[in-house]
């Protein structure tokens, strides 16, 4: 044991010799653009305090539209009711764009779906 042990710090003085970062910074924004982290920071966040939601994961499931076709929405929500909501959030809507959430939200009904956008400072159901 004593050998590893000895490996392992040899390794460990090597790389501080070397100036080799050893641990990197962990990003502190994981969202793609500033439109999804403020959605998540202004409008998902106060629903999981104040208890309506039980919480929210950012681009964590995929969806099979059809062979070689999948649809990864923005946001996956579960409701205190146990209702499942899936949020998109878009400042620009392209058709691609929006024919891939139309065709996801007919193929899964049991999902609530929103594709957001922001008017005037508030956050908006857009009507697709």
């Amino acid at each position: 044991m004593s050998r590893l042990k000895d490996q392992h710090a040899s390794i460990w003085e090597g790389l501080k010799q070397k100036s080799i970062p050893i641990i990197r910074p962990v990003p502190t924004d994981r969202y793609k653009n500033k439109w999804e982290r403020d959605f998540a920071r202004s409008y998902l966040d106060p629903l999981v305090h104040s208890g309506i939601l039980r919480g929210y994961c950012y681009e964590c499931i995929k969806l099979r539209l059809a062979d070689g076709a999948f649809y990864c929405p923005d946001f996956f929500a579960p409701f205190a009711d146990e209702v499942l909501a899936i949020y998109e959030v878009k400042g620009w809507l392209r058709e691609a764009a929006r024919l891939r959430f139309l065709v996801a939200r007919d193929l899964f009904p049991q999902f609530q779906w929103h594709m957001m956008e922001r008017k005037a400072g508030q956050w908006q159901d857009r009507k697709v």
